[in-house]
């Protein structure tokens, strides 16, 4: 079983997010090769799993299936019944689609239908109920999306390699080994949360491991700010939100956190000194918010504010009373919702270039109008 499961492991974190060949068809190719995985992996897996839990008392799976008396049978299942309601729902929908086969499989380069989602149900409970992985597999499952990553800043400012093939497509909208920048964008708005996480919450025991995580969301805030997608900055501000929610109590974790908002201000001055004081071009959409923020020195603000907040956050941890708890959750919380507003209101009162959000502003420009010609 381990062995199925690491070959899953390895090729799903390091040999999708790196396969490609050309930007033609790259979504029909990985998810391909993926529900060719996913399926062989399901199929043995079910099986060994079945015969473990038959043959071995003291099976992994068993000694997680079996209820313990201290504890709730609703509380203790609750991920399983939510990905179980999960699956549900595509089942509904694949009963009472007008084609079931291509509700099966999905349509060519959007591969995403049933069975794309019985494979995660069935590889999820693999991994639950069969495997107990070191944590050092932590790191090398974000070594092939890293490696992603530092591929993209270079495509960002010009340089791609031979096996991209970039004379043929639009560099603005296809980058790294991943293709159009919206989906890398999604797989950054999982990766990057749980790095945020990862370093606020346990960056690590060692040195290395520490560093190692610093390296890696220093890496992924550059990546964010130049790729040229807007979804993935809105998604990273609220995990930032969301994120300091959670620290605001706890005195490690919240020096933590501003010293992230730090390494997100660097990676904005790095990108300013390659773009606005070294004149590197980019190859990102002018019109995009990466473009604005590496043409700004907004990362002066968030450096001064992150510092200053390091420094406020050290001192009250040194004493008892903590008074900064008070008031710096309201604080934040305004901020929050003050951020995306101004966004909103810039829309209505000057249209949206068309080709704003990656050719979504055409869109977004006729909402803004029907807005305002609204009887309000």
């Amino acid at each position: 079983m381990d062995f199925i499961l690491h070959v899953y492991f390895f090729a799903v974190s390091i040999l999708l997010p790196l396969y490609m060949y050309g930007y033609r068809e790259t979504g029909e190719i990985k998810t391909i090769l993926f529900l060719e995985i996913a399926g062989a992996v399901s199929a043995a897996g079910i099986a060994m799993l079945i015969k473990s839990a038959a043959s071995d008392s003291s099976s992994l799976m068993k000694q997680k299936l079996l209820p313990r008396p201290d504890k709730r049978l609703l509380r203790r299942y609750l991920p399983e019944l939510l990905v179980t309601a999960y699956l549900s729902v595509y089942i509904l929908s694949w009963l009472f689609s007008m084609d079931r086969g291509v509700s099966l499989t999905g349509m060519r380069g959007w591969r995403t239908a049933l069975l794309f989602h019985v494979f995660i149900f069935v590889i999820y409970l693999l991994y639950v109920y069969g495997w107990n992985p070191p944590k050092k597999y932590s790191a090398l499952a974000l070594s092939g999306s890293a490696a992603a990553m530092v591929l993209t800043l270079f495509n960002r400012f010009g340089v791609f390699l031979k096996f991209q093939h970039a004379e043929l497509y639009d560099t603005s909208v296809f980058v790294s080994t991943i293709g159009n920048i919206n989906w890398f964008g999604g797989m950054l708005s999982v990766l990057i949360p749980a790095a945020m996480v990862f370093y606020v919450h346990d960056s690590g025991s060692t040195l290395m491991e520490k560093t190692a995580a610093s390296l890696y969301l220093l890496l992924s805030f550059m990546t964010l700010l130049c790729l040229g997608s807007e979804a993935i900055l809105v998604s990273t501000a609220v995990a930032f939100a969301a994120l300091f929610l959670l620290s605001i109590k706890d005195p490690k974790k919240r020096l933590r956190f501003f010293s992230m908002t730090g390494m997100l201000g660097a990676a904005m001055a790095f990108l300013y000194v390659l773009h606005s004081v070294l004149h590197l071009e980019s190859t990102a959409n002018p019109y995009s918010a990466s473009i604005q923020l590496m043409e700004r020195p907004v990362f002066l603000p968030i450096l001064l504010l992150s510092a200053a907040a390091f420094c406020i956050a050290r001192r009250s941890s040194m004493e008892q009373e903590d008074r900064q708890e008070k008031f710096l959750p309201l604080l934040f919380t305004f901020g929050i919702l003050l951020v995306p507003a101004l966004p909103a209101v810039l829309a209505l009162r000057r249209p949206f270039p068309e080709s704003f959000g990656n050719g979504r502003g055409f869109i977004w420009g006729i909402f803004a109008a029907d807005f305002k010609s609204l009887p309000i």
